[in-house]
């Protein structure tokens, strides 16, 4: 009886929950082949948290590079910038050592082949003295030519190193960015595999417990659940409305939807009060067969089964509920609570909500049994067709039994 218990609450924002993903139709034929149905679910999802568990760990490694890569390329700035300081400083050692060789040239000049004396050389107290203070002048030219020769080509090693660095500095940017691409990839791989196991694991779940509801209701593994499952519904005589009091918001069908919370195709009929804490009743006798609970689009939501007495089935499907007060498997009749209304602000999680009002839906068949989400939407009928509900919008009612 139960496909989904808890569907997906994030994927359902602006479309009604039966558009959004789930099992497509009920593939089990007995009790025995629906257990199987979950076997292979929970393989299924085993496989998805493995596949979630590698893709983490790339993800892990991929960020482990990037920390690497980012320090790299902070020690290129760093080397960079203390490389350019040794420039200047040595730019700063040619200039001064520069000025040094002009001042020993200022006494000791050769031009042209032709010695002119100049006032240290002059100095010299005798030739000798001459010879030793020419030399030693030229010593110390040649010697800060020298330093200036070295810092020259220290400073091209330091500019041909900047150049190197920049060259890494820009390989690894490319790497940063391709990391960053595949990590984007994967992350959004991952949230596929998170949203995959939030839903398999309401499939689980689900399954568990339609398993069980079938057991309790004492049908056996090799019995068709087709069968099994309708015969275990007790019967009604009539459906009701849902609300003890209130008015029609919304009638089944097209409708306004210039708001983005509201639906083109409405399946279904609300209806309010204006109140808050209203009770919602089940619209008759049936067996509680799914809860969602805290969709985007619908917030918690109740689906019973339910058998005429001649024979029909339909599914009735309750939206919008701030409370639940049922659960999956029990029998319900017309004057049970399902819930209390919710919708607007006191349901802040269910965004296909303008206001506080009760969605009510009515399917053919079984869903779940009969037919899977693929097929809920074909099989949904106006609730006016089998429900007395006033002719106009926002017409009073006081019971739920009435007829207009």
């Amino acid at each position: 009886m139960k496909i989904f218990n808890k569907i997906i609450t994030s994927l359902c924002v602006f479309t009604l929950f039966f558009l959004c993903f789930g099992v497509n139709e009920v593939n089990a034929q007995t009790l025995g082949e629906l257990e199987q149905e979950l076997n292979d679910k929970k393989q299924e999802l085993k496989d998805n948290q493995n596949k979630k568990a590698l893709t983490q760990q790339e993800m892990n490694d991929i960020q482990s590079n990037l920390k690497v890569i980012q320090n790299n390329i902070s020690q290129i700035q760093t080397d960079t910038a203390n490389l350019e300081k040794e420039i200047v400083e040595l730019n700063k050692q040619i200039d001064k050592k520069q000025e040094e060789i002009k001042s020993i040239i200022s006494y000791f000049q050769i031009s042209s082949g032709e010695s002119a004396y100049l006032e240290y050389v002059m100095g010299a107290e005798d030739f000798t003295d001459f010879i030793y203070r020419s030399a030693v002048t030229e010593q110390m030219t040649s010697y800060n030519n020298s330093l200036i020769d070295d810092y020259n080509a220290t400073i091209k090693a330091n500019e041909d190193k900047k150049e190197e660095l920049a060259q890494k500095k820009t390989e690894l940017k490319e790497q940063q960015s391709a990391m960053k691409a595949e990590y984007k990839k994967l992350d959004k791989q991952l949230s596929v595999y998170t949203s995959d196991e939030m839903i398999i694991t309401d499939a689980v779940r689900s399954l568990q417990e339609m398993v069980q509801v079938y057991k309790d209701k004492g049908c056996k593994s090799n019995e068709d659940i087709n069968v099994c499952g309708k015969s275990v519904l007790p019967a009604t005589t009539a459906f009701y409305r849902q609300l003890e009091s209130g008015y029609v918001t919304s009638w089944y069908g097209y409708r306004d939807c210039s708001d983005s919370r509201v639906s083109c195709g409405h399946n279904g009929i609300d209806l309010s009060t204006g109140g808050d804490n209203i009770p919602v009743y089940s619209i008759g006798t049936g067996v509680v067969a799914m809860i969602p609970e805290r969709s985007s689009c619908g917030g918690n939501m109740v689906f019973v089964h339910h058998k005429l007495t001649n024979g029909n089935t339909y599914t009735s499907v309750y939206m919008h509920l701030y409370q639940i007060n049922v659960s999956v498997g029990q029998t319900v009749t017309k004057d049970t609570v399902i819930g209390i209304m919710g919708g607007g602000w006191n349901t802040p999680w269910d965004y296909c909500s303008t206001g506080a009002h009760s969605h009510l839906g009515l399917a053919t068949g079984l869903f779940g049994i009969d037919y899977g989400w693929d097929y809920l939407r074909s099989h949904y009928i106006d609730p006016s067709d089998m429900i007395n509900f006033p002719g106009s919008l926002y017409t009073p009612f006081y019971d739920r039994y009435t007829a207009f």
